[in-house]
Order: C-alpha cells, then structure tokens, then sequence
C-alpha cells in the first residue's frame, strides 16, 4: 500500500510541482491567460507544496521496501514520514477526495505498529 500509494504521489505532485513552477517563471507563455502579478506568489507557494510532498513519496518508497524485508530502522524512519506526510496533506482534506490520503496513511501506521507487526519485526512471526 506505501510503496504504490507513494509511486502515485511522486508522479502526481512531481508533475504538479513543475507545472506550477512554470506557472510562476512564464505566465505570460504557460496558458492563453496571463496570471495576475498577485497570484505568483500563491504559484511558488504550490510548486514548494508539491515538491515537498514529492519528496516524501519519494523517501516513503524505499523505506517500504526495506520494511518489507524486516527492517526495523526503516519501521520507524516510515512511521516518522508518515507522520510528516499525514501533516502535510490536512490543507488537501477539506475535501472527500482529500480524506483518502490520509485514511491510507492512518491505515498504514495501524499496519506498522499491530501487535502481529510487533511479532514480525522481532523475528517471532
């Protein structure tokens, strides 16, 4: 689910961070009408946004991997991103379709953290 759900991010928000970034250096030449002077701050701001959502999807998928081979480190450097990542999409949950990221990053911390988890990442389970 992490390492899926992070692909589609990166992708998503790295294509997003680009086209707000040229938003903001050509608005003259990025679409037939001309962005306000006020609206390219808002622009920056948004291209900053995804970049750094970007970059955690980013970090997300090789900390699910190695969590998939057992690695414990990786479980908690994955449950911090989380956290971070979870902080990071609440100004996109205002919306129905905001509330799935973060269902799926509180799915994910639950999955972390069970007690069956707790058995595998010992090597018991």
């Amino acid at each position: 689910m992490t390492i899926i759900m992070s692909g589609l991010t990166l992708v998503l928000m790295g294509l997003a961070a680009v086209g707000f970034a040229l938003a903001y250096v050509e608005p003259a030449t990025f679409s037939n009408t001309r962005v306000p002077t006020d609206d390219r701050g808002m622009m920056l701001g948004m291209a900053v946004y995804a970049a750094v959502c970007a970059a955690l999807s980013l970090i997300a998928i090789p900390l699910g991997a190695r969590v998939l081979a057992g690695s414990k480190v990786a479980r908690a450097l994955l449950s911090v991103v989380a956290v971070l990542a979870g902080l990071a999409s609440v100004p996109a949950a205002a919306g129905i379709v905001g509330v799935i990221p973060l269902s799926l990053i509180a799915g994910s911390l639950t999955m972390l953290h069970r007690r069956n988890a707790n058995q595998w990442f010992a090597g018991v389970a």
